[in-house]
């Protein structure tokens, strides 16, 4: 599939027109399979920030006062057209983050099937009724909190439309959505489709590009902004929470990292839980959340499980060539993160494990690295206690169903786990014991995904929740309202 040539919007986009940033400020963005210049994507600050606020409260009561159908319809439109416009959106995601052709879909598909469950939903939200109180009847309204933000992942910047865009607007709010300096082009592919199609009026999204410093704390900080969802790192969002809370006490919702453990016992199917675990680890060069890169592994069955997995991670990692062909290893996003990666991997060389798959850079242009399996580091090591976000993963071995417990349970992450084995006693026992906010039992999140289920962690790993009716309502706040007769 030879890749289209086609021109690359950069510009920011404020009340449904593309503009220079204020200063004129941009930043050069990086192929990281051909490590070749792409484009200069223009770089938000504060007084952008503020521009779009402006904007975003002349937009909202004409919005918040819409009827939910109406804007059901809308996103149900938006929907419609990324859906129509996936080749130019894959290949956007292909030449900016490094996204494969083989993986790419996975993610749209995704994003459709949220959005168009909330735009379901969005027209089922109702208050609750109390006549307790003589001489009341009394209720509670669901509202939104006007004028709302969010701050986007890199590794799954589609996914960013169905998990913040639509639950926002489908309430009631505006939204202002800054998009990873790293992985600005299909969002800014977005705001080209609701210019074009004429989908919300001006103000109702607006969608900036630029770094957390100078465009993601002015949206934190902001004192008419009164919601904030951010996903990214634990680091970056403990800044977060703390610039709202010195602001104005913003309502924000954290989906942060993870260090997720996989457990095997020995009547474990080896077939199924390698190919859903080396999906789950080499899939988008293991840039993911929900990785299951701690593979706890019973000792009886270990040598068996190794040679499963590594040949499972080499397969779904697939070949080295044009991400738009099928089949092909995506390249980590950058060369930060591939230096990231890479000194992770001395780490382990050195903590006394056995490299017993990859470790190396793949050819000597790109930020390709192989699937790599560390076996039985210590519980100590930074590969094990660190989330890595790259084709990284430990197989260590256990004995016992209270050790394994005990060691999955041994980390400030609590985002996602998976526990295989045919005994359906033992599974739900030690789902109820560990410490994260998704538990799969024969499966886990990425083949089982549910819509209508909360997607969130405990722990470090975040604060709130997205997907399913809850994700839509942390959106909007109760009101309280007393009527006398």
């Amino acid at each position: 599939m030879a890749q289209p040539k086609i021109e690359i919007e950069s510009r920011l986009f404020l009340n449904n027109q593309f503009v220079p940033s204020v200063k004129g400020k941009q930043y050069s963005l990086v192929n990281p399979a051909s490590e070749e210049h792409v484009v200069d994507v223009h770089e938000a600050q504060p007084e952008d920030i503020d521009l779009a606020v402006e904007y975003a409260k002349a937009a909202l009561p004409g919005w918040k006062n819409t009827h939910v159908r109406d804007r059901a319809a809308a996103v149900n439109k938006l929907a419609d057209l990324i859906e129509q416009d996936m080749e130019r959106i894959t290949y956007l995601d292909s030449v900016s983050v490094g996204k494969s052709k083989t993986w790419y879909p996975y993610e749209i598909k995704m994003n459709l099937d949220l959005m168009r469950y909330f735009c379901g939903v969005a027209q089922d939200l109702q208050g609750e009724t109390s006549s307790g109180a003589p001489g009341h009847v009394n209720m509670t309204w669901v509202e939104p909190y006007g004028i709302t933000a969010a701050i986007c992942a890199w590794n799954t910047p589609i996914t960013q439309v169905g998990g913040k865009i639509a639950p926002s607007l489908l309430t009631g709010n505006v939204l202002i959505l800054k998009s990873s300096e790293k992985a600005p082009l299909s969002l800014i592919r977005i705001a080209q489709l609701v210019k074009e199609h004429n989908v919300f009026p001006p103000g109702v999204l607006q969608i900036i590009t630029g770094f957390g410093l100078t465009a993601g704390a002015p949206l934190a900080s902001h004192m008419e902004i009164r919601k904030l969802a951010f996903t990214g790192s634990c680091a970056t969002g403990k800044i977060i929470k703390e610039l709202a809370a010195k602001s104005n006490l913003k309502n924000v919702t954290l989906e942060l990292g993870g260090k997720s453990p996989l457990i095997i016992f020995p009547d474990a199917d080896l077939d199924l839980v390698a190919g859903h675990s080396g999906f789950a680890i080499a899939g988008n060069a293991g840039q993911g959340c929900v990785a299951l890169s701690r593979m706890y592994v019973h000792t009886s069955v270990a040598d068996q499980f190794l040679t499963k997995i590594s040949a499972s991670m080499l397969q779904a990692a697939g070949k080295f060539g044009n991400l738009l062909e099928d089949g092909t290893h995506q390249p980590q996003v950058d060369k930060q993160q591939f230096t990231t990666v890479m000194n992770f991997i001395e780490s382990g060389k050195k903590s006394g494990a056995q490299l017993a798959l990859g470790g190396k850079r793949v050819g000597e242009k790109g930020f390709f690295i192989e699937p790599t399996i560390f076996f039985n580091p210590p519980d100590d090591a930074d590969i094990v206690r660190k989330e890595i976000f790259g084709p990284v993963a430990c197989v260590m071995t256990f004995d016992t169903e209270e050790e394994v417990v005990k060691r999955a349970n041994d980390t400030e992450f609590g985002l996602n786990a998976a526990i295989y084995t045919k005994d359906i006693s033992r599974a739900l026992r030690v789902a109820k014991q560990i410490e994260s906010g998704m538990v799969g039992i024969n499966t886990n999140v990425l083949h089982a995904m549910a819509m209508d289920l909360p997607f969130g962690g405990v722990k470090a790993s975040g604060d709130g929740v997205e997907n399913s009716r809850a994700g839509l309502l942390s959106w909007t706040h109760k009101k309280t309202v007393y009527i006398g007769y």
